[in-house]
């Protein structure tokens, strides 16, 4: 799971934003984004669609309404992504 998140990143060139790779199995898959935002992908499967769906909203929404917020992402299905501020 982490050479899969590790090439997604890659592929999304997104190395420099990406600052965390975690996986505790098969289903808790995880990445830090600007070391403040916990992105919780679940499993690996569609990960780049995951990936760059809760990126879209870091950054279309969350940057521009609170650039510093800190939190977790949850973005385990297919449509819903959901932010939990810390």
């Amino acid at each position: 799971d982490i050479l899969a998140l590790t090439n997604v990143i890659s592929d999304l060139d997104l190395a420099d934003k990406i600052t965390e790779i975690s996986s505790d199995n098969i289903n808790s898959n995880y990445v830090v984004y600007d070391g403040r935002i916990t992105i919780k992908l679940g499993t690996t499967e569609n990960a780049e669609d995951k990936l760059y769906s809760a990126l879209t909203v870091i950054e279309e929404k969350l940057n521009k309404s609170n650039p510093n917020a800190t939190g977790t992402l949850t973005a385990t299905g297919d449509k819903e992504i959901y932010f939990t501020e810390e």
